[in-house]
């Protein structure tokens, strides 16, 4: 009702839904990269502004690489399949 007062019937249209066009999944060799990545420096070797990986210093990675955006939640879900141990 607030959207039909405040924007007319137009504001009531549909809106585009489902994943942002800018994100997106990384496939085998995007994956594998990443990882080593991980692995082998600190994120602050690679330019980073984290003294420790996190997923929003991953997310950051991600997409300085790639220019692929994905949520905290997403690289939550790839760590926990990716077989990384704390050190």
């Amino acid at each position: 009702m607030k959207r039909s007062r405040e924007g007319g019937l137009r504001s009531l249209r549909p809106c585009k839904r489902g994943r942002r066009l800018e994100s997106g999944r990384l496939d085998h060799r995007q994956t594998m990269r990443i990882r080593k990545l991980i692995i082998e420096p600190m994120p602050d070797r690679l330019a980073l502004p984290f003294y420790l990986w996190t997923r929003e210093s991953v997310a950051q990675l991600i997409e300085r690489e790639y220019g692929i955006k994905v949520s905290a939640r997403t690289v939550g879900r790839y760590l926990k399949h990716w077989p990384i141990a704390p050190a």
